[in-house]
């Protein structure tokens, strides 16, 4: 979840973001020390998030609470810090946006949390019922984002020289392979 759909979700969000009228060297680079530790924050607050919560079948909701906001926290970690890896532009965020990504990353993790661990037991043959769970923590990462995204403005640091970034096909592409490889994984 932190490793993959978080991160990639960001990393494909920001590839449709256009600058400049499209310019091939005035749109988004990133450098890599940033965006390797964008990758591995949300999957050790995640997994803090998921112990907080709890494993047993007793779940309380002030754990539910504690793991909503753990969760929210690496939603929100992730964001900024994947933002922090861009090297041509520098990030100027708008207050009041990051308040309410805050906000959207938390509130809809921890109701995606309530309903799937205190609710679970009822659920057992009802895998809609999970779905829905995970629809609402996919609208928590792409509301979050799309809420900062829209109050960040961008001002250019350095012009990147053509051919240093990979297309946003590529990226696109590469990310449904990661994604898939991992599906794979997990059906074995």
């Amino acid at each position: 979840m932190g490793g993959i759909a978080i991160w990639c979700m960001h990393f494909i969000g920001n590839r449709a973001i256009d600058l400049a009228d499209g310019q091939p060297q005035m749109q988004v680079a990133y450098s890599s020390g940033f965006t390797a530790v964008s990758f591995f924050v949300p999957i050790v607050v995640l997994l803090a998030a998921f112990v907080a919560v709890g494993t047993n079948n007793r779940v309380s909701w002030w754990r539910v609470c504690v793991g909503g906001v753990l969760c929210g926290t690496a939603v929100c970690g992730m964001h900024y810090l994947g933002n922090a890896s861009i090297a041509n532009y520098t990030c100027v965020y708008r207050p009041t946006f990051v308040i309410g990504s805050a906000i959207i990353a938390v509130v809809a993790s921890i109701v995606a949390l309530a309903m799937f661990f205190i609710f679970r037991a009822t659920w057992a043959a009802s895998w809609w019922k999970r779905a829905i769970s995970a629809v609402i923590l996919a609208g928590a990462v792409s509301g979050m984002h799309w809420c900062a995204a829209i109050g960040t403005h961008y001002r250019l640091v350095d012009i990147q020289p053509e051919g240093k970034e990979p297309s946003r096909s590529a990226t696109v592409v590469v990310i449904i392979c990661l994604v898939s490889i991992i599906d794979l994984g997990t059906d074995v």
